[in-house]
């Protein structure tokens, strides 16, 4: 007969076994922005700039596409997990990016490549074969909203906030939204998102159908971890072979044709935006405002 203590014991040294495998796994990213772990089949991939609630920038989405690229041929890894460090998912892209642009005598050139940036890091997740999963696990913002629609499985926690705001910073839509956004909100309630950066809640996401399942905060991580390695987990219960040819199904050639069209069509309009004075002006005004509010 087994006694508890040993069993106990037993568990116990397993846990420390699967945390040292996944510690020994873990890396630093794009200067610390980007987390990169894996386990058990799962690479995750964490937002992890807290200072600027996990903002992204151009080596970011050049390290996601490498990372997905990769990814994609490696037999070890069997799904793609994206969340944020900390209480936010994303607050999309860090705008102070662009200020040296501004005065800078290579400014088109260098436009050129942060919108190639761009482009590549939605590019790989529309055709990244295996299935990608988001862990929204707190606000959202811009880009990482949009990308939602092009992942696979989205859950969020309750604390959940999602935010476009485009035309208050002299963006315009990206991630596909062009696309996406009318086909999961329709037309009326995408414009709203898009032109007038409309904020909706979780439960309104969950309504609309941009993510599938909402947990309350603080059993998010425990309901994410088993909807992953649970008994009924995708990586535990369900044929990786069966879901990727639904993906393929469900995304096929023809859909990721109209979602690569969109994709370049937002990036050359973004490419054009970005030279105006009126995105230079919105972007200035942005950092005056947060210069204010810290002086307070």
């Amino acid at each position: 007969m087994i006694r508890l203590s040993t069993l106990f014991g037993f568990r116990t040294s397993v846990k420390r076994l699967v945390n040292a495998e996944f510690a020994r796994n873990n890396s630093s990213l794009a200067s610390g922005k980007l987390l990169r772990s894996e386990r058990n089949g799962l690479l995750c991939l964490t937002y992890s700039n807290e200072r600027l609630k996990n903002a992204t920038d151009f080596e970011v989405y050049n390290t996601v596409s490498e990372q997905l690229r990769m990814a994609s041929t490696d037999d070890s890894v069997k799904a793609v997990m994206f969340r944020g460090k900390g209480d936010f998912y994303s607050s999309g892209i860090d705008l102070s990016s662009f200020l040296p642009y501004f005065s800078s005598a290579n400014k088109e050139t260098l436009l050129k490549q942060s919108r190639s940036s761009i482009e590549g890091y939605v590019s790989a997740f529309i055709d990244f074969p295996k299935p990608i999963i988001a862990a929204v696990n707190g606000p959202a913002y811009g880009i990482a909203v949009t990308t939602l629609a092009l992942k696979d499985i989205v859950v969020c926690a309750d604390t959940a906030v999602f935010q476009t705001p485009f035309s208050i910073h002299g963006f315009t839509a990206e991630g596909c939204s062009s696309v996406t956004f009318p086909q999961i909100f329709g037309f009326a309630t995408a414009n709203q998102l898009l032109m007038l950066s409309e904020i909706i809640n979780a439960s309104q996401a969950l309504h609309y159908g941009l993510v599938s399942k909402v947990f309350p905060v603080a059993k998010f991580d425990n309901e994410v971890e088993k909807l992953i390695f649970g008994d009924n987990g995708m990586l535990t219960s369900h044929s990786l072979e069966t879901i990727m040819t639904t993906k393929a199904l469900t995304k096929n050639e023809e859909f990721k044709q109209k979602l690569r069209a969109a994709n370049k069509a937002e990036c050359d309009t973004l490419e054009k935006l970005w030279t105006s004075p009126d995105f230079e002006a919105r972007v200035q005004t942005f950092f005056e405002k947060k210069k204010q509010k810290q002086k307070m």
